[in-house]
C-alpha cells in the first residue's frame, strides 16, 4: 500500500481573538492552516507564523445564523485548494457566510 501524504490540512474553531497567541504558535509548528471565524468580527487565520484577517460581510438583515460556519469552512476550502491564496478563501468564506445568514436554516 502507498503512503498517503497530506499537502493541506485545515484547523477551524470559533472563537474570539484570546486563541490568536495559540493558534499563531501552532501555525509555527504544525503544517497547518489555522483558522478562527470570529461573528460579525470577521476572521483570522495563520499559516508559518503570519496572521492573516478579514472582515464579515455586513448584510442587511440577520435571519438565522445555522449553518454560517460550515458556509464558511467550506467556501474557504474549496478556494484555498484552487488558489492556494488565504486571503482569498477568508474572503469567499465570509461571503458564503453572509448568504447563509439570510436565509432561515442552513441552505
Amino acid at each position: 500500500m502507498g503512503k498517503l501524504f497530506l499537502r493541506n490540512r485545515f484547523v477551524f474553531i470559533s472563537g474570539e481573538n484570546e486563541y490568536s497567541p495559540l493558534l499563531k504558535k501552532w501555525s509555527e509548528k504544525f503544517n497547518t492552516v489555522f483558522v478562527s471565524t470570529l461573528g460579525a468580527n470577521g476572521s483570522i487565520a495563520f499559516k508559518n507564523g503570519i496572521e492573516y484577517s478579514c472582515e464579515a460581510v455586513k448584510v442587511k438583515k440577520v435571519v438565522d445564523t445555522t449553518g454560517c460556519g460550515d458556509s464558511y469552512q467550506g467556501a474557504f476550502i474549496v478556494d484555498y485548494l484552487l488558489n492556494g491564496d488565504i486571503l482569498s478563501a477568508m474572503k469567499a468564506g465570509s461571503q458564503s457566510a453572509a448568504v447563509t445568514l439570510s436565509h432561515v436554516g442552513a441552505f
